[in-house]
């Protein structure tokens, strides 16, 4: 894994570790901690490396999407040529509202009527 850190990298005073600039949300207050609490971060941020990789990556995708001005055609290739159509398709229809879903259903058997 990438980007591991170890007690030895971050700034020290006495028997105080400063892990405030890797994670501003892991403690309250100045972000200083003794070496147990620096111990259980570092085993926290290290197992939650592959997340925050996974959420660049994600970040890059999505970046390169509206740059490029992806439009509703391309973004079907990407989910078919990524096997995933099929998979997007009931995700979309499960969390969408019924009302939504009916109107589709009937859209689609209008069009296949008038073809």
């Amino acid at each position: 894994m990438k980007n591991e850190i170890k007690l030895s990298d971050l700034k020290q005073h006495d028997s105080m570790y400063f892990i405030g600039d890797l994670d501003p949300y892991w403690v309250l207050g100045d972000g200083w901690v003794f070496e147990d609490e620096a111990l259980a971060f570092i085993h926290y941020y290290n197992d939650r490396q592959w997340e925050r990789e996974h959420l660049e990556a994600i970040d890059t995708v999505v970046k390169t999407i509206r740059e490029n001005e992806f439009d509703g055609e391309t973004m079907k290739h990407i989910l078919r040529e990524t096997g995933m159509e099929w998979q997007m398709l009931r995700q979309l229809i499960l969390e969408a509202p019924m009302e939504q879903v009916e109107y589709l259903v009937e859209e689609k058997k209008d069009l296949k009527l008038n073809m």
